[in-house]
């Protein structure tokens, strides 16, 4: 793919602006990449929200369980279900 393909794809999918020929990054993912933590640090986060997060197969024993009302509004609320 040439250098305008991806410029292209980019604005249609809303990550980038084009206006008076010109491309622009959104503020919201400027912000994002200049937030954006180092890898190292990305990995730890990513660790640890493994840990806490529960995800619907770590739920499934507590759903078949008596303690199941407790976690299913957790459930439906990291999942949007």
């Amino acid at each position: 793919m040439v250098a305008a393909e991806l410029l292209s794809d980019l604005v249609d999918k809303s990550l980038l602006t084009l206006a008076d020929d010109r491309y622009r990054m959104l503020d919201t993912i400027r912000a994002l990449h200049r937030n954006a933590p180092a890898a190292g640090e990305r990995d730890r986060w990513q660790a640890a929200h493994a840990r806490t997060s529960m995800t619907p197969q770590r739920r499934r024993p507590h759903l078949r369980a008596a303690e199941q009302l407790d976690c299913w509004p957790a459930l439906t609320a990291e999942h949007g279900i």
